[in-house]
């Protein structure tokens, strides 16, 4: 299915820059630490790289563990479903997920606007760019909880015609 290529796609290319970011998130403190403690020299733009580093590892993050079904959940009532409830949990929780992720995405278009022309103090670069990380999460969480929802239909249906079978 070609649909089901580009979210792999999608999904490889968050875990891929969510690596890249977390290693230079590695480097960065490694080289705060090292310089404050060896070389009693603080560097000033450290702080800002590892907050703003640590909000874009998390917003490009998230999507890969929805779509891996890897966020903390309490499952003890779930398990014990049969697979007609088990759908309409998962379709019930991913339409509530949406509705949130929705809010999030138009709130964090609202804050690019609002620090439209902010730049952070001390590394200079604008605040809508952080703001967009919320922007860029919430859309492909909304993807990969629109794809679990279909799947979740595709196998509901798969039973329905091997019971009528």
């Amino acid at each position: 299915m070609k649909i089901k290529s580009v979210l792999e796609y999608i999904d490889k290319s968050l875990q891929n820059i969510s690596k890249g970011i977390f290693l230079i998130l590695l480097i960065v403190a490694t080289y705060q630490v090292f310089s404050r403690f060896v070389l009693n020299n603080s560097i000033t733009w450290g702080h800002e790289v590892l907050v703003y580093g640590f909000i874009w590892l998390i917003m490009l993050g998230s999507p890969c563990l929805v779509r891996d079904n890897s966020h903390a959940t309490i499952t003890l009532i779930v398990e014990k479903l049969t697979n007609k409830y088990k759908f309409i949990f998962v379709c019930i929780a991913g339409l509530i997920s949406i509705s949130f992720l929705s809010i999030l995405f138009y709130q964090g278009i609202n804050m690019i606007i609002i620090q439209k022309g902010t730049n952070s103090p001390v590394i200079g670069i604008p605040l809508s760019l952080v703001s967009l990380s919320v922007v860029v999460g919430a859309f492909f969480m909304v993807v990969f909880y629109v794809e679990k929802i279909i799947e979740a239909l595709i196998r509901l249906s798969s039973q329905h015609k091997e019971e009528d079978n």
